[in-house]
């Protein structure tokens, strides 16, 4: 990069430096990625960006970056120039979409979704991100809907039976939660949500002995879900059994208030398109 960066530093439009800047900086920021090194990634991006301002693609993996991140408003800013440099781009208007629900724009994120999905109509990943978005707005059947059709696009998108499971769940009807529940754990048999899913239904039941089996799988497979947590710790409580109760619904605080900092650090945070020190 410092060769092309010396070459375009005399002639900002040369094209070979220009695509040889942004294709090393994307190759090395999702080779760091790979190797868990977010933030590595995010300077390759950055920095690359400093030279070559104005590439669609550059932009759209920054944006991309920005939002895994946590970064939504940078997200939102970087994915709005790549999006003005290449509109109706579907790629960009996925992660606009996503950005948007993190920012809770939900009008800017249905159009968005719709926008995409008006290219991609068979795109299962797509309907579950609408369905996700209708469900926080309590659209519960056209959140449904959404889930379903996931569902039907790809029988292994695990997350749109755990999720028509917990809609299911939350109108009362245990018998097709635990259908959805069972379809995501056919797919996945570890999955935290579907079995914390169906230990609330038994622990709702009085069934206790069988919520703190499914609950003991699920914080085993997820130890950070904090949901399971709360109900492990709850269930244990039930069962007389008070230290680890205790333990439990103590650890479930600790992930409630960890998550909170998180999403506040996120919102603070700032990444600045500035070339780093070489």
């Amino acid at each position: 990069m410092d060769a092309f960066e010396e070459t375009l530093k005399q002639h900002p439009g040369d094209s070979a430096a220009r695509k040889g800047e942004i294709d090393t900086a994307i190759a090395e920021a999702l080779a760091a990625r790979r190797a868990g090194n977010n933030d590595l990634a995010l300077a390759f991006l950055l920095r690359a960006k400093y030279w070559v301002s104005d590439d669609a693609e550059l932009l759209l993996d920054t944006g991309v970056q920005e939002e895994s991140m946590k970064l939504t408003h940078d997200a939102d800013a970087t994915l709005a120039e790549a999006q003005r440099l290449r509109p109706g781009d579907p790629k960009t208007l996925y992660a606009i979409a996503r950005v948007k629900m993190d920012l809770n724009q939900s009008e800017a994120s249905e159009q968005a979704w719709k926008a995409y999905l008006a290219v991609k109509p068979d795109d299962a990943s797509a309907h579950y991100g609408y369905g996700l978005l209708l469900q926080m707005l309590q659209r519960t059947d056209e959140a449904q809907a959404q889930f379903q059709r996931s569902a039907e696009l790809s029988p292994r998108q695990v997350e749109s039976y755990y999720r028509l499971g917990e809609i299911a769940r939350e109108s009362g009807d245990s018998d097709k939660a635990r259908q959805f529940y069972g379809a995501a754990l056919d797919n996945d048999p570890r999955h935290a949500g579907a079995l914390t899913g169906l230990a609330i239904l038994a622990f709702r039941a009085k069934k206790y002995d069988e919520a703190e089996a499914d609950l003991e799988k699920a914080v085993e497979y997820a130890p950070d879900f904090q949901t399971a947590r709360y109900y492990h710790g709850l269930t244990l409580a039930k069962l007389g059994r008070k230290d680890e109760s205790e333990k439990e619904l103590a650890i479930s605080v600790q992930l409630a208030d960890a998550e909170n900092a998180r999403k506040a650090q996120g919102k603070r945070l700032a990444a600045q398109p500035t070339r780093p020190q070489n």
